[in-house]
């Protein structure tokens, strides 16, 4: 074998083996960063429209908001909090058993009514207490979302 078919062969083994453990250039599921509640409160224009995952203790009642403690949710504290639009027909998020726990929730953050700060399209809620998914948008409403705001 010659020098240069030698070459060609190593070169084409290394390309082979860097497609195999490149990534891929086109992915369907979106990486969510973790950031916490006091940065999205603190910083709302540096996390607009990204894809977030925050932590905090979720309400309840007609509007869903993100606390950073139950101590502020007890007293509605708003402005230690965010807002989560549920943007499924019906509700679905609003009445889940989610409410009343400590959950990280994962969406797309952004402003809503008003400008104020909130998760605008939810993708997940996880219960923390009883680490297990209280909902999902591809459970709950996979086709039955209304357009954000």
């Amino acid at each position: 074998m010659t020098e240069a078919l030698i070459g060609k062969r190593i070169c084409a083994f290394a390309v082979a083996a860097l497609l195999a453990i490149a990534p891929p250039a086109f992915s369907t599921e979106r990486k969510a960063f973790s950031v916490s509640l006091i940065n999205l409160l603190a910083k709302p224009d540096q996390y607009e429209k990204e894809f977030v995952r925050v932590i905090g203790y979720l309400g309840s009642g007609p509007n869903l908001h993100l606390y950073l403690t139950r101590d502020h949710a007890r007293v509605f504290d708003y402005s230690s909090s965010i807002e989560i639009n549920d943007t499924t027909l019906g509700g679905t998020l609003t009445q889940s058993p989610c409410a009343g726990s400590f959950v990280r929730v994962t969406g797309v953050f952004g402003k809503l009514y008003g400008g104020l700060p909130g998760i605008v399209d939810v993708e997940e809620v996880d219960n923390l207490d009883k680490q297990e998914m209280c909902w999902s948008r591809s459970v709950a409403a996979p086709d039955d979302t209304e357009a954000s705001p």
